[in-house]
């Protein structure tokens, strides 16, 4: 069993729920249009039509990422809830719980669902008695077994991803990990479209390559973007979101739509009357495999492998 403890939500599933019309708040770290974002609110609103009415504030640190813009943010979410006054606050991704829930609502009265926090409750004081929530953990295993199945002498690699504080918490723990099995990965994080070619190129020093998120490069162009992999990459690229399957051999993702959905079934458990405390901090649990065959196919991998049978392409005009 994980340190977080396994949630089983079937035993949400048959909880009463009152009926009375109840007020829902989710504040979200990121903007409408980023796919992790988008996923998180599909759950969201599956789970909770009908339960309550679901208000929403976005806080947009992905594309302003000062610490500035998300404290003026977090200022204003407070000033939300004092004038809506929910019944529970739904808290996505690590911003949210940086700079509103860990230093405004923890220990509050409100009750406080949050959902893709990275790795580790740790740094915000999680639990407390009127929070729970879903951690975010990248399927680092699978990336690995993928990795040597794919390229079995891959010893050095290098994390090239936007200078955004997500990205290097990303980074850590899976650099972490692989060298638990050997293997070396180093960072390179950039701000902007020049800075990232520039990656590119140093990658090819390297066994492999892992694109984290091109979210919070400026001056970033998907279409140039997929050229220069094209014509100047020769490494085996893997990734860890699928929106970034365009740019990457190999994606091993996580699920947003279930970090919406398992927040939002706890929301309508809490609201049923459990109290936070009483539902376990969970990981996700779902992941799935992509594979973009044209990548592969230009820097001379294999794209029938075994690896591969169960894994889904990336279609063509994606």
């Amino acid at each position: 069993m994980s340190k977080w403890g396994f949630f089983v939500l079937g035993f949400l599933l048959v909880l009463p729920y009152s009926g009375q019309a109840a007020v829902c708040l989710w504040v979200s770290s990121y903007h409408t249009g980023y796919p992790w974002n988008d996923g998180i609110e599909k759950g969201l609103t599956q789970s909770l039509e009908g339960a309550c009415e679901l208000k929403k504030f976005f806080m947009d640190t992905k594309r302003h990422p000062d610490s500035s813009h998300a404290s003026l943010k977090a200022t204003e979410a407070l000033e939300l809830i004092e004038r809506l006054q929910p019944d529970i606050v739904i808290a996505s991704d690590d911003n949210a719980s940086a700079f509103l829930v860990a230093p405004h609502l923890k220990g509050s009265k409100i009750p406080v669902v949050f959902c893709g926090v990275n790795w580790s409750v740790e740094a915000y004081g999680y639990p407390a008695p009127n929070i729970t929530g879903m951690v975010e953990v990248t399927p680092v295993s699978a990336m690995i077994d993928g990795l040597r199945k794919t390229l079995p002498t891959a010893r050095r690699g290098v994390y090239l991803s936007s200078d955004v504080p997500t990205e290097k918490i990303e980074f850590t723990h899976i650099a972490r990990k692989m060298a638990s099995e050997g293997i070396n990965l180093k960072a390179h994080f950039v701000k902007n479209w020049a800075q990232w070619k520039e990656g590119v190129r140093v990658g090819q020093n390297f066994d492999f390559i892992i694109f984290g998120n091109y979210n919070g490069i400026q001056g970033w162009d998907g279409h140039k973007g997929q050229q220069v992999l094209q014509h100047k990459n020769k490494r085996l690229t893997l990734g860890h979101y699928q929106w970034m399957l365009p740019y990457v051999m190999l994606v091993f993702s996580k699920d947003s739509v279930e970090q919406g959905q398992w927040a939002g079934d706890v929301a309508k458990a809490i609201l049923s009357g459990r109290r936070a405390s009483e539902i376990p901090i969970s990981p996700n649990r779902k992941s799935h495999l992509y594979y973009n065959p044209q990548l592969l196919k230009s820097a001379g991998f294999n794209s029938e492998h075994d690896l591969l049978l169960k894994a889904t392409p990336l279609e063509a005009d994606e």
